[in-house]
């Protein structure tokens, strides 16, 4: 004998299927982060937990402090208050408590990063290089780690070499760290399990280094553990005579570069080059010279001029 089940019926469970499906959904998309706020108040905390998510998304994120060695755990979510005849949406945190293991591998981070700075200071002792340790707080929020200063000309003369060559910058990271890197890997995985982070990185946690160059240029990296080298922060790379170097096509587009001799134009004009940019000759009668990249009805054209 059969059931007869109604509309309603069918209609209730369609209702409850689709909340099911909807919350399992949002559920299954949050997962836990990570960032850091170096020499942060509390509500410093709250506000760089906030930031990792979209202002309709919620989740769990760990903030880390290196100089105050501390760490918190937050649950980001979405509360609606009222706001007149309407409600809007407000994010807000929530501190979580840390389990035993958590704390552990929370701890073991710093001194993931503390062996670190100890290792690439060894190896730079060992290989000619000079590392300032000295750690600040930029006004970015990132740390820095220290200075390594590359003597030896083998690797990089410029820092146009190390920019446009990956090759450079994986060997110089293979160099500092000495061939440890599978030793940091692993320490890291195992940080990953523990705090069931999606991902992990250097940059993630805001911390860097200050690579200078033999021909006085400069450029803020992070040591990437995965892919064993380096990578550049946006908008930190100078040369000798502090111009701005861009990293893409794009930047270059609407930038004045001045140098200080016909020399340091010609390393510019080698770099672009390799955007397909076309380059005006070279000014050779003047000491300090101009160069402006602009958009010629498609092509990149960079035009010198003497000062």
């Amino acid at each position: 004998m059969f059931k007869v089940i109604s509309k309603a019926s069918i209609l209730v469970c369609f209702f409850i299927f689709v909340i099911s499906v909807f919350s399992w959904g949002a559920q299954a998309s949050e997962y836990t982060k990570m960032t850091a706020c170096h020499d942060c108040e509390d509500y410093q905390y709250k506000l760089a937990a906030k930031q990792q998510f979209s202002e309709n998304q919620s989740g769990n994120v760990y903030v880390i402090d290196f100089p105050s060695q501390k760490y918190v755990k937050y649950r980001v979510y979405i509360d609606w208050v009222d706001v007149g005849e309407k409600q809007t949406p407000v994010q807000k945190t929530k501190l979580l408590p840390l389990s035993d293991a958590q704390s552990t591998a929370l701890q073991d981070l710093f001194r993931l990063v503390e062996a670190l700075k100890n290792e690439m200071s060894v190896s730079n002792e060992d290989y000619s290089f000079i590392v300032q340790s000295k750690s600040f707080a930029t006004p970015e929020g990132f740390m820095k780690l220290g200075t390594i200063d590359i003597l030896d000309s083998i690797y990089a003369e410029n820092i146009y070499d190390f920019l446009r060559t990956l090759k450079i910058r994986n060997d110089l990271f293979q160099l500092h760290l000495a061939g440890t890197t599978n030793k940091f890997v692993s320490e890291v995985n195992a940080t990953l399990n523990a705090l069931d982070l999606a991902s992990f990185s250097i940059e993630t946690i805001k911390l860097y280094y200050v690579l200078k160059f033999p021909d006085g240029g400069a450029v803020k990296v992070f040591p990437n553990l995965i892919s064993e080298g380096y990578d550049v922060m946006s908008d930190t790379a100078r040369d000798a005579d502090n111009n701005t170097i861009p990293l893409t096509k794009q930047e270059a587009i609407g930038g004045r570069f001045i140098f200080s001799s016909p020399n340091r134009q010609v390393l510019f004009n080698n770099y672009v080059g390799a955007w397909s940019f076309r380059v005006a000759e070279v000014v050779k009668s003047c000491a300090t010279v101009a160069t402006i990249c602009s958009d010629a009805g498609g092509e990149i054209v960079c035009r010198t001029s003497c000062l």
